[in-house]
């Protein structure tokens, strides 16, 4: 049913409701055009302005009316659409189409049967609504390493040519675009079967953007007074102006450098009918900041009309950028990118067949108005007559032309392959012609300029505007083109980032696939987006328009993207309406609105009626979370125009967020974590008061550092980056005079090459690792501030300050004060919340490897000095975890027999190798006058960060303790001699002798008590490093060293600051099997042809503000259970020993993904679904003649569960894992597994993973490959033997080979016998 057009009192007509194209922006309402305004106004014919055309909900604002005529119907009631014969008429006139179609319609009747049923057991992927089509698929894939310089061309060069690469270097995502559907699908292939170790993501582009929406109603009739305009108080001084309070209560402006070309103290004619300016208090707001031109926002959307009156003036320049030449000046890899950019294209992008070159786009459309004629009347005169005449432009818009000859992604790209006729990405970002203005709407009510005496004004309308146009002409948001602007945003130094565009729709009942695939998005998302977080970009982003509570995703796995990221930096927000509620109304009897959430969704803005502006200089009316999205995003803009007064940082998005959320209007009850609506007057005055006294107003972190990390110690992280060249050459031109450090001095987007560690004990930085022109060295740690005041920081330092960046609390200090003491600077900082914790971090481009020294004073003590003990910190910031595969418990005399019980907790296991030195061939290029080619392989700063305790190791050897003070016990103990030398394994005897050893030795530490353990660590060695958890604590190096000289680095002893495991206890550890294990790791290299190489380990008890102890016992006193242990008696020589087998159901342990192993719990965590031991009298072996027989697999394992359990007590799809502890290795470190090539599996020795499988494909490093030691030294030691398959049927067959890679044909396997035991 039609709305009725009987309207009373001259109230406007009903809006029109229109079908949206596929893939369009959020949530959005759309005015009648002016002509269907003027035609509804009409006195004669009266005409209903809806008749002709469809009512139904549409996507994100997109437009498209629909015609709903139907044939006229005849007098005699038949249409003439209807032909007079009847039915055997047409049947006998059509035999063959009427056989057709009974044939189709029986096998329409069927499918309604059967699908139903097949979905409900196996599940089937749900079609999208009736109201949108699902989209083309893009012939894009999004690509992302864990090794940051992997990239698909250098992977698969090969195929190079067959597909464009773009790397994003903020994210290290790669977008791959393909020009035929079977390459892509051959190097996905690839990329999985190769590199799946490496493979962070691998996800197929999807569409952002549809979400539905409704027609807005009239604009409410109450008015607001905008500054300015007669009747309203007396208009406040711009910024800019010589009026200058001193209090930071009072009317304090901030000035501006560039004169603004309006007199934004006057009103705009539509102001009065902005309602939403009111309801945030603009004027307040105004009467500090309109904003400043420093400030960016980046509007990423459907386009923004860059050449309108009241937006032109605000869209931000590349002032790097020469427009129309066709050549990338600035080099930032995009050509002509003057005013922003379009990253999706002209054209829409179907990837399944050639596009023909882009036509020349027309002048857009004009838009369509809600209010009827005779509203507009109401209006002044000259308005009237403006809008019903044709819109006035200098001229019409530039023809644009092919983007073949502009286009240029970011780099590094390759651009090797690049199909003809292809329509992508250029440098034009006005919207496309089937646009209805989303993008220029949302630009509007950022920052439309003010004083002009056209249209309306935006909240911030001084700041400047980065257009970044991400949808194609069909309304579609594509993943590729989001991420890719996202990085455009970060590298061109937007510091704000509106976002008026979500998924298709929320998902409240997803399948598992559908989970899987979310998951992978949001990742996506995350690391996308992660960049903007640590350089303090904030996101603001619409919460949708499906009036749905997005807690709901939450609780079952699914998210509304970007808006549920949780990220400091994002802000998620609804529509209010101007009775300050969530915006919901009734159309065509259903009820739509606003998305909310008390924990999904942070604070509301004015999203209903709201009027902005519309391409070719026009105005008009839209509604949705996407009109609260830019509002909010304005009022961060003035927010940062005031924080960023003092220092020039405009970059502090965490404390902006803070700030927007605290100041709003409160609204007890209201749908959102916050309960507050926008008051963007307050958000500035409060930005205002903090910012008075001139101070660095601290940021604190949102995490308890204590609470968050399993180990806490006082030391320094130090990681080391390289820049690129530009970077590189602008720290070198920078002035050697200036007090502030140099933009060019970030490491956001880059990937450390080095790390380190240094105590903080004595906060001078110098002896670095690593320098050059070319190396930035990031030293961070956190910081417990205490106390409420003012702190004072020193710099010391004879390096340039444009070198050197220091940053706390979020805050970085961009301008130093000179002190009377040379060479000393100082800066003042304000802490208001303490006890909190601050992060800290000193970046530094070390090229002449100065020193930096920081001194501080703090409330209460004028002088400066290093920060005391016990506010300078490094937390691990992750709890320590168990191993998964290992029991919670450890063999006893209830259910072990006596020789296989612990005699003691702890024991090392040194996984290690030896150097050998390269042959001629190998000899890297001026490596050949080294007089040790292997020293100096081994003894590099870098070597001991490489090592990993899963890649492979020749020799394996459990020791009781690292307590070896020369070179013959260390190469003795290595060899398994450290109790008998005469028990020393030949080949690791050799070894050890032959040239400098490497390794890594493990052991699981945990405190002895029921409290935090607070210890210190006593490390002799020539060449190592100490880990916790993971993380580096400590490392010894010789500074003196000369790589490669035949004198290898000298022996020291050295002393670790304070270690404190588990600061903070979360449940009852009173049981010491429920205590946190820690793995305690020192990697290592040692000469030990050299008499003094030695590598002793040794612990002590320590505390706070006390000297370092004086007295050190071993660490096994702190030694907690891990995956192997020193046994009572000798393995045992029986011919039969025993395996646990657990089997959990795959729906307990929830989605499986392909291309990783699923996490199985352990037995105390989850009991498993079922449990049987090896050897079995049920077991089966196989091949067994006759076949259809029976032959008993014996002490061999192999077994099909199914011949152990009935088939009928299991599920279908199950998780095994089938330990034991095990008195040996595998034979010459090989192994084989049945089926591996179709299994996903991993089996686990000891500390280590030894082999991996991911099913079909999967050809990673060191797939399907053994990584057991070749060799392996236990004496009476045990250790854990684990073999996990994962997501498998009860058909399946269990079967392990030892000593082997291929399977043996005769079903041979390994043998269950007395070195394996399983406590019952």
């Amino acid at each position: 049913m039609q709305p009725s057009n009987n309207q009373e009192g001259g109230d406007p007509p009903n809006p029109l409701y229109n079908l949206q194209p596929l893939g369009s922006v959020r949530a959005v309402v759309d005015n009648p055009s002016p002509n269907a305004a003027a035609a509804a106004a009409a006195p004669a014919p009266a005409e209903d302005p809806n008749a002709g055309h469809k009512i139904g909900k549409f996507k994100y604002g997109t437009s498209v009316s629909v015609s709903n005529k139907v044939d006229p119907i005849r007098e005699d009631g038949i249409s003439p659409s209807i032909r007079k014969s009847g039915f055997r008429a047409w049947v006998a006139e059509h035999p063959w189409l009427f056989t057709g179609l009974v044939v189709l319609g029986v096998l329409s009747i069927l499918t309604v049967i059967i699908v139903p049923s097949v979905c409900a057991t196996v599940g089937c992927k749900p079609k999208g609504n009736g109201d949108s089509q699902e989209p083309a698929a893009s012939l894009r894939v999004i690509v992302r390493f864990t090794e940051a310089e992997a990239t698909v061309k250098q992977l698969l060069p090969l195929l190079s040519k067959y597909f464009n690469s773009t790397k994003l270097a903020s994210s290290a995502l790669e977008v791959l675009q393909f020009d035929n559907p079977e390459m892509l699908k051959q190097v996905k292939k690839l990329l999985q079967d190769k590199y799946s170790a490496i493979l962070d993501i691998m996800l197929d582009d999807f569409v952002m953007s549809t979400s539905p929406t409704i027609d807005s109603a009239a604009p409410p009739e109450e008015h607001w007074s905008p500054p300015g305009e007669p009747g309203s108080p007396d208009a406040p001084s711009p910024p800019g102006s010589s009026t200058n309070s001193s209090g930071p209560q009072g009317n304090r402006r901030l000035s501006v450098n560039t004169p603004y070309p309006y007199d934004d103290k006057k009103a705009d004619p539509m102001e009065k009918t902005m309602w939403h300016l009111g309801a945030v208090s603009a004027a307040q707001a105004w009467a500090a900041t309109r904003g400043v031109e420093d400030v960016v926002v980046a509007v990423m959307d459907t386009g923004i009309d860059v050449d309108h009156a009241d937006l032109s003036e605000s869209i931000w320049k590349n002032m790097g950028e020469t427009p129309g030449n066709g050549i990338d000046d600035d080099g930032n890899g995009y050509v002509d990118d003057y005013s922003g950019y379009d990253f999706a294209g002209p054209c829409t992008i179907d990837w399944r067949k050639n596009i023909p070159p882009p036509q020349a786009r027309p002048s857009p459309p004009p838009p369509r108005r809600l209010r009827s004629l005779q509203q507009e009347e109401d209006q002044t005169g000259l308005e009237a007559a403006r809008l019903n005449q044709p819109p006035l432009r200098r001229s019409p818009p530039p023809v644009r032309v092919n983007p073949a000859a502009t286009r240029s992604p970011p780099v590094p790209v390759d651009q090797t392959y690049t199909p003809g006729g292809r329509c992508g990405a250029d440098s034009d970002p006005r919207p496309d012609t089937s646009d209805t203005g989303h993008g220029t709407h949302v630009a509007g009510l950022v920052a439309a300029v003010r004083g002009n005496g056209k249209g309306g004004s935006g909240l911030a309308p001084r700041v400047k505007l980065m257009a970044l146009k991400v949808a194609d002409p069909s309304g579609s948001f594509y993943a590729s083109n989001i991420v890719a602007a996202y990085d455009y945003a970060l590298r061109m130094g937007a510091h704000v980032v509106s976002n008026s565009f979500g998924p298709r729709e929320p998902n409240f009942s997803p399948a598992e696939y559908e989970k899987t695939d979310d998951a992978k998005r949001y990742k996506l998302f995350e690391r996308a987006v992660m960049p903007l977080a640590q350089k303090g970009v904030l996101l603001v982003a619409a919460a949708g328009n499906e009036n749905s509570n997005l807690d709901r995703l939450r609780d079952v796995g699914m998210s509304y993207l970007p808006c549920t990221l949780e990220l400091p930096n994002v802000v998620c927000v609804a529509a209010s309406n101007n009775e300050s509620r969530l915006w919901s109304e009734v159309v065509v009897s259903r009820t739509v609105g606003t998305n909310y959430g008390n924990v999904a969704v942070d604070i509301a803005a004015p999203g209903a009626s709201i009027y902005s502006t519309l391409p070719r200089d026009n105005y008009g009316i839209k509604t949705g979370s996407s009109m609260a999205t830019p509002l909010v995003s304005g009022a961060a803009a003035l927010v940062l125009s005031v924080l960023g007064s003092k220092d020039g940082n405009y970059f502090q998005a965490s404390r902006v967020k803070n700030i927007l959320l605290e100041s709003g209007d409160t609204r007890p009850g209201l749908g959102v974590a916050s309960q507050r609506t926008l008051n963007a007057g307050r958000a500035v005055q409060s930005a205002m008061s903090v910012t008075g006294s001139g101070s660095l107003l601290l940021v604190p972190m949102t995490v308890n550092v204590s609470e968050a990390s399993g180990v806490l110690t006082r030391v320094f992280s130090e990681s080391y980056f390289r820049v690129t060249p530009t970077a590189r050459d602008a720290l070198a031109a920078a002035p050697v005079n200036s007090t502030a450090p140099s933009p060019a001095l970030s490491v956001l987007g880059l990937m450390p090459f080095a790390t380190g560690a240094r105590s903080s004990a004595a906060p001078t930085l110098r002896g670095f690792k690593h320098v050059g022109d070319d190396v930035v060295v990031a030293t961070r740690a956190q910081l417990l501030l205490p106390n409420r005041g003012m702190y004072g920081l020193n710099l010391i330092t004879t390096a340039p300050l444009s070198r050197v960046a220091v940053t706390v609390g979020q805050r970085q200090v961009t301008s130093w004060n000179a002190t009377s003491t040379r060479n000393t600077w100082l800066a003042v900082l304000q802490v208001d919340d303490a006890p909190a914790w601050y992060e800290f971090e000193i970046l530094y481009s070390n090229a002449g490897n100065q020193s930096v020294e920081v001194r501080w004073s703090w409330p209460g003590q004028s002088s400066f000095s290093f920060l005391p003990e016990g506010w300078v910190f490094s937390g691990s910031m992750a709890p320590a975890l168990p191993l998964a595969y290992m029991p919670r418990d450890l063999p006893t005399t209830a259910n072990s027999p006596a020789s296989e019980v612990p005699v003691g907790l702890g024991g090392w296991n040194v996984l290690w190798g030896a150097m050998p030195p390269p042959s001629a061939t190998e000899l890297e290029p001026g490596l050949t006058t080294v007089a040790d080619v292997a020293g100096l392989r081994v003894f590099n700063p870098n070597f001991l960060a490489s090592l990993s305790a899963n890649q492979q190791y020749p020799f394996s050897v459990f020791l009781d303790e690292l307590n070896f003070a020369t070179n013959v016990t260390l190469a003795a103990a290595l060899a398994g001699g450290a109790a008998n030398p005469r028990l020393a394994d030949a080949g690791a005897v050799a070894a050890a002798g032959s040239g400098p050893v490497f390794g890594i030795a493990t052991t699981f530490i945990q405190s002895p008590s029921d409290a935090p353990l607070t210890v210190t660590f006593r490390i002799t060695c020539a060449h190592c490093a100490l880990y916790i958890d993971g993380v580096l604590f400590h490392e010894t190096l010789d500074a003196s060293y000369v790589p490669g000289s035949a004198n290898p680095p000298a022996t020291t002893t050295r002393v670790t600051p304070c270690i404190t495991l588990d600061p903070v206890r979360t449940k009852d550890t009173a049981n010491a099997a429920y205590r946190p294990r820690h793995r305690l790791q020192v990697r290592f290299a040692a000469r030990t042809r050299v008499a003094n190489a030695s590598l002793v380990v040794q612990q002590a008890t320590c505390a706070q503000n006390q000297a370092a102890p004086s007295t050190f016992s071993n660490v096994g006193d702190i030694a907690a259970p891990g995956p192997w242990y020193k046994a009572a008696g000798a393995p045992s020589t029986n011919a039969s020993g025993s395996i646990q087998c657990d089997i959990w159901d795959s729906e307990v342990i929830g989605g499986f993904i392909s291309s990783e192993l699923g996490n199985i719990p352990r037995p105390e965590d989850k009991a498993p679904a079922a449990r049987f031991r090896l050897p079995n009298s049920r077991a089966g072996s196989f091949p067994c003649y006759p076949p259809g027989s029976f032959c008993p697999s014996g002490l061999n394992f192999t077994t099909k569960i199914s011949d152990i359990i009935p088939v009928a007590q299991l599920p279908d799809y199950l998780y095994i894992r089938c330990w034991a502890w095990w008195s040996r290795g595998f034979t010459s470190g090989l192994m084989g597994i049945h089926s591996a090539d179709s299994l996903t599996l991993a089996v686990y020795l000891g500390g280590q993973q030894v082999y991996q499988s991911l099913s079909y494909g999967d050809m990673t490093p060191f797939s399907k490959q053994s990584r057991a030691p070749n060799a392996t030294m236990l004496g009476n030691y045990r250790q854990l033997v684990a073999f996990e398959w994962h997501l498998v049927s009860p058909y399946t067959r269990l079967r392990v080979a030892d000593g082997v890679v291929t399977m043996p044909p005769d079903g041979r396997a390994l043998i269950v016998d007395g070195s394996f035991s399983a406590p019952r």
